[in-house]
């Protein structure tokens, strides 16, 4: 019986190539079911990035308000500050990633974890460096307006009702522009917005005293926008002279100073904590919890793939009482492997893991961590053992014992009553 034992044994480790041992093997089966957890924990930390942060970010959550990211609003749009004061010019402009790169980090976060909101918006679009010239010598009535196309960039915060200035700048066309044919007036070449202007009618004499009487004897114009704002910028902005490059590099324009938001940090910090606490209050949830909904529809859930891997742990468990129980008797290493307080993975250790504040991310490394420790662990162990178990060493012991007990009890017994019970006749 002992050594059919061992032949068993024998035969299941040699299956395959090299020694391939009952433990061997349900290490492999447990390595694949910790991958699979570790790939649905993966997956549903995506889904809740997905539900809580911006497409592109890169925050951790675990992190502070002073870790730096990459993120940019590639979506982001320059419309309007204040409808009001951008003269006509009323359309919107492409951001790049380097204009929302002017933004700290701490304000990136924000905007991508949901705090709050980025923008930037051009504001006081207006001609100056005004002057006027005459459209021709002898008509004092007219006259063609020139200047530099002026206006300012600002980047903002929007928190809840509240707003925050950022950054901003001040930038003057470098190349002055024909943008109005109009009466000639002081009043005209003051507003630098002269949108009122346009189409009015400008009536001017012809003829004099000293003259022959012409008819007609007056010429009637119209007030007309030679450039507007809109073009200038629209022709300029990304193509052509690049301006929007210019609040990078700093060229032609002039930065603005604003007080500092000092509390931005703490609240982003704890923004990010209770985006944290609501991450692990769901992934642990989902591990522990039969109720818990799938990953994804037709995918198995946390809880389903945390039971796979806790029946793994315990097929592993049961393989080694079963044919190597010596070692669950002599090895505290091993012992401490399967039920220590650094054992693999499994439910109950999981339940600590959250009762303890550790983070579901280290479930893959610390799971890694301690499966390689366990594997270097048994192979360790002899070679022969591995191969032939130890469990023939118990089952000789139990068996030789049990022969002792036999012969004491019952046979002895049986021969001792043997006369007693004999019939003669």
């Amino acid at each position: 019986m002992v050594q059919s034992w061992t032949q068993q044994v024998d035969c299941l480790s040699g299956a395959g190539t090299g020694l391939n041992d009952p433990v061997s093997r349900g290490m492999a089966g447990y390595r694949s079911a910790l991958e699979e957890l570790v790939a649905g924990l993966r997956e549903a930390d995506l889904d809740f990035r997905a539900e809580r942060l911006k497409a592109g970010s890169d925050v951790m959550l675990s992190g502070d308000a002073t870790q730096r990211t990459a993120f940019r609003n590639d979506g982001l749009m320059i419309n309007p500050c204040e409808s009001g004061r951008v003269c006509e010019m009323g359309g919107a402009l492409e951001a790049t990633r380097a204009l929302v790169g002017l933004f700290p980090d701490a304000y990136l976060i924000a905007d991508q974890s949901g705090l709050g909101q980025l923008e930037i918006c051009y504001d006081n679009v207006r001609w100056v460096n005004r002057r006027s010239a005459p459209v021709r010598a002898d008509d004092p009535h007219v006259a063609n307006y020139f200047g530099q196309l002026s206006f300012d960039l600002v980047g903002r915060y929007r928190e809840g009702k509240e707003t925050t200035d950022v950054f901003g700048f001040n930038f003057v066309s470098p190349a002055e522009y024909h943008y109005l044919f109009a009466a000639a007036s002081e009043e005209v070449l003051e507003d630098d917005c002269p949108t009122e202007w346009i189409g009015s009618r400008i009536v001017t004499p012809r003829g004099g005293p000293d003259r022959f009487r012409v008819v007609p004897d007056r010429l009637t114009y119209l007030a007309s926008a030679r450039r507007s704002p809109s073009q200038v910028i629209g022709a300029n902005w990304s193509r052509n002279e690049e301006w929007r490059d210019r609040f990078v590099t700093g060229l032609d324009v002039t930065a603005y100073e604003y007080d500092e938001d000092t509390s931005i940090a703490d609240r982003v910090n704890l923004h990010l904590r209770s985006l944290y606490q609501a991450e692990q209050t769901l992934m642990y949830h989902s591990l522990l919890r039969p109720d818990s909904p799938g990953t994804a529809a037709g995918a198995d859930s946390l809880h389903e793939l945390l039971q796979r891997l806790t029946a793994s742990k315990s097929l592993l468990r049961n393989y080694l009482s079963l044919f190597y129980p010596q070692f669950m008797v002599d090895s505290d290493e091993i012992r401490a492997a399967l039920e220590g307080q650094n054992a693999l993975l499994d439910r109950a250790v999981l339940r600590r893991f959250r009762e303890a504040n550790v983070a579901v991310a280290s479930v893959r490394q610390t799971g890694l961590a301690r499966l390689e420790q366990f594997q270097a662990l048994w192979n360790r162990q002899p070679e022969a053992v591995r191969r032939s178990g130890t469990a023939a060493i118990g089952m000789a012991h139990a068996l030789t014992r049990l022969n002792s007990l036999y012969f004491e009890f019952f046979d002895r017994a049986l021969t001792q009553r043997q006369p007693a019970d004999a019939v003669t006749y």
